[in-house]
């Protein structure tokens, strides 16, 4: 779960914690795409991003624009393929 802060609506994205890199990451030497699904939108757009230290660069900050992402706003990320490259998230905005 990561609460947006300004820091995270740049191309470097979000902090990944090492225990969540450690999983997701089996089998991969470094930083690799993956696909970003927003869960509660009912599309099946996919983004592009980059999974290391930070998941970011390549399409975060379309994800980031086409999805509204906004200061304060908070994403639960989690892996839905045990198979797959596939990260989705649902984004959480509480007041106005």
């Amino acid at each position: 779960m990561v609460y947006i802060n300004q820091s995270h609506l740049t191309n470097r994205g979000v902090y990944l914690p090492a225990e969540f890199r450690r999983k997701f990451s089996r089998g991969h030497k470094s930083d690799h795409k993956c696909s970003l699904q927003l869960k509660n939108d009912g599309k099946l757009k996919a983004w592009k991003v980059v999974v290391g230290l930070y998941l970011g660069k390549a399409d975060w900050l379309t994800f980031v624009e086409d999805n509204g992402v906004k200061v304060g706003d908070v994403l639960v990320i989690e892996r839905i393929h045990n198979d797959k490259d596939v990260l989705c998230v649902s984004k959480c905005r509480f007041g106005s």
